[in-house]
């Protein structure tokens, strides 16, 4: 998440930063979905990458997974269940492949988004992105792409998001959720995705 901030001064200021962003995000409505939608769709995956994490603990809610990353070029998150690496996504190398990526709120602060968005398929063989969703080019001043709707996130991902979703927060501002695999939803997959978004609500 916000990818492109400048680096604070401190450590310190850092901390203060990546605090201040959780808490003031937590209680988002597309956290909450995001959530739900991996606990309802990937109730066996064993391995999961946060990337461009900003020092969120998003990833604890998935106690179910043996292994658990965040990735991020300055805050990763880290706790005794999860690894934290503090990289540039672009140069990071892994031989593995994860179950599952998470890629929230990151892709608009990324000149090449495009690029990005297929090093996380190249390294998952499931994906789950959130944008921002037609804000104006002058809402954030960190973002390089407002505004981003499904097309575009079509020319990035070069697919078809099996599951994708609209949230509205209580601010007036909506974010863009879309979740790939190449298999099909079953039926059951397919009426917990229902349930779900009609719980949390849709624009």
């Amino acid at each position: 998440m916000d990818q492109l901030h400048q680096e604070p001064e401190t450590s310190e200021a850092l901390a203060d930063e990546v605090r201040n962003y959780w808490n003031h995000r937590k209680n988002f409505r597309y956290l909450h979905y995001v959530v739900g939608l991996v606990r309802a769709l990937e109730p066996a995956a064993t391995s999961a990458i946060d990337v461009g994490a900003r020092g969120t603990p998003i990833i604890e809610a998935f106690p179910w997974m043996a292994k658990r990353l965040t990735l991020d070029i300055q805050a990763p998150y880290s706790s005794p269940n999860v690894e934290g690496i503090k990289a540039d996504f672009f140069d990071y190398r892994t031989r593995e492949k994860f179950d599952l990526a998470l890629c929230l709120q990151v892709l608009e602060h990324i000149p090449d988004a495009e690029r990005f968005a297929q090093k996380l398929f190249s390294i998952a063989d499931r994906v789950v992105i959130s944008v921002p969703y037609k804000w104006s080019p002058t809402a954030c001043k960190h973002h390089v792409h407002d505004p981003v709707d499904f097309d575009k996130l079509r020319l990035w991902t070069r697919r078809q998001p099996l599951a994708a979703v609209v949230i509205g927060e209580r601010d007036g501002a909506k974010r863009a959720v879309a979740y790939y695999r190449a298999s099909p939803l079953s039926p059951p997959e397919r009426g917990r995705l229902e349930a779900l978004t009609a719980r949390i609500g849709k624009i």
